[in-house]
């Protein structure tokens, strides 16, 4: 009895192993295929409980989830043969369980070598089209999409499906950094040597009327000072003919004093003429 017991122990353990071994579990975001001796019985499998044969049978999972590619930067060049650096990503996922195992046996690593190689080529082919403004602000987006486009059409074959391509950064080479920051340069240059020159300009228009200007006040006081002048020396020899008209020898003798002085203002002055010179007629004895 103790032996038909144990037996049936065992076989109920055989069982529920059999039964274990023959269920598996697909989780929420995945799928699986089941595999016969290498050959794929079923594909596509949905998530959820499943059965298998055990033993005969094996079951490879896959996440079908949305995948996210982070490419390394690569250098490419543009219509202009100006150098690029580019960062880039793309979002992919599996959509043909079968076509995926067949074309990269289920190795992620392997499908991703296989979208960057395309996505590389593709990228390369549009820059070649395209010049640095277009790249850089024109037509980003039109590329992106050529590219996703044409990436779900080559990759669909092995059971994958890009769903978007973006460009995270756009970098210059340093051979061409250093030719656009020399053509600021020459450009900021250009830019102040022009305002320079307006600056000069402004300089030798304003001088000009600045000095046109002091000569016309230089001139209108040189005309004022010859009018006043001319006024002053009016009043004065009307002043002395005024004078002269009043008392004439006195006038006279006034005049000849101003001579003396003017003659003999130093000691060292020497004055030759005759006694009886007219020069000195306000120095003779008059009786």
């Amino acid at each position: 009895m103790k032996i038909n017991l144990t037996w049936l122990v065992v076989g109920l353990a055989v069982i529920f192993l059999l039964l274990l071994s023959s269920v598996f579990i697909v989780r929420e975001g995945h799928t699986a295929i089941k595999t016969r001796v290498g050959e794929i019985t079923a594909n596509d499998i949905e998530p959820g409980l499943h059965f298998k044969i055990p033993g005969i049978e094996s079951v490879i999972r896959f996440d079908a989830r949305l995948q996210t590619l982070d490419a390394p930067s690569e250098a490419f060049f543009t219509a202009e043969k100006k150098e690029l650096i580019v960062d880039y990503f793309i979002e992919w996922r599996i959509v043909d369980t079968q076509k995926y195992w067949v074309a990269t046996r289920g190795a992620k690593p392997r499908a991703e070598s296989i979208i960057e190689q395309i996505a590389n080529n593709q990228l390369r082919g549009e820059f070649a089209r395209r010049t640095v403004k277009e790249v850089v602000a024109g037509d980003r987006e039109e590329i992106m999409q050529s590219i996703t486009d044409t990436l779900s059409g080559e990759v669909g074959s092995q059971g994958m499906q890009v769903v978007d391509v973006r460009v995270k950064r756009v970098e210059f080479s340093d051979q061409i950094k250093g030719n656009i920051f020399d053509r600021m340069r020459a450009e900021r240059e250009r830019v102040s040597n022009s305002i320079r020159a307006e600056g000069r300009e402004r300089e030798v228009i304003i001088r000009a009327q600045t000095d046109r200007e002091a000569n016309i006040i230089l001139a209108n006081a040189n005309r004022d000072a010859q009018i006043i002048r001319g006024q002053g020396d009016a009043e004065a020899t009307k002043v002395y003919a005024d004078s002269f008209s009043q008392d004439e020898s006195f006038y006279r003798f006034q005049k000849s004093l101003e001579a003396y002085q003017a003659a003999f203002n130093n000691k060292s002055d020497t004055f030759v003429t005759s006694p009886d010179s007219e020069f000195f007629n306000f120095l003779k004895n008059k009786e």
